[in-house]
């Protein structure tokens, strides 16, 4: 029965992502006996819209206090799995761009701006298309679309 659920909620999971995000390719899959659903993409939306939509068909949460899963209050009428996992990847071409756009403007990868721009690519949604890198408010950004060119860049002060 877990697996009947779990296939009929990764069609539903597929189903609103075509809708919300059309044009995207997204894997949705299932793993036999674990009651999850897990959705993977290359570069496209930002993941946590996509964790969003996924995650209204959980039907609970694990408490690490307890050790124990607590299923919803208020249980869905549609059906539900245990886990569901979103994992966005970037492709081996837009990373690469982007490494050299990094240490172009920010004179070098130390850990320190890879790892702001790993963030930045996590909360970035690529669907414009990657148009470079900036720093924003303090922030790494990741900046798409035809825009590119309006943005004000500072460098920042890394150790």
């Amino acid at each position: 029965m877990q697996a009947e659920t779990s296939a009929t909620v990764a069609q539903l999971i597929r189903a609103d992502l075509k809708t919300v995000f059309p044009g995207v390719k997204f894997s949705v899959t299932t793993r036999r006996g674990t009651g999850s659903v897990t959705v993977q993409w290359v570069d496209g939306p930002a993941v946590d819209p996509v964790a969003s939509i996924a995650a209204k068909y959980e039907a609970g949460s694990f408490n690490g206090m307890t050790d124990s899963y607590e299923f919803r209050k208020d249980r869905p009428a549609h059906p539900t799995c245990q886990f569901t996992f979103a994992s966005r990847s970037i492709s081996d071409a837009l990373r690469t761009r982007a490494e050299r756009d990094i240490a172009a403007k920010f004179g070098g990868t130390s850990v320190q701006i890879m790892d702001m721009a790993y963030q930045a690519f996590r909360r970035a949604d690529l669907r414009p298309g990657y148009a470079g890198v900036a720093f924003i408010n303090g922030r790494c950004e990741i900046v798409t679309g035809p825009a590119a060119e309006t943005i004000a860049v500072a460098s920042p002060e890394v150790a």
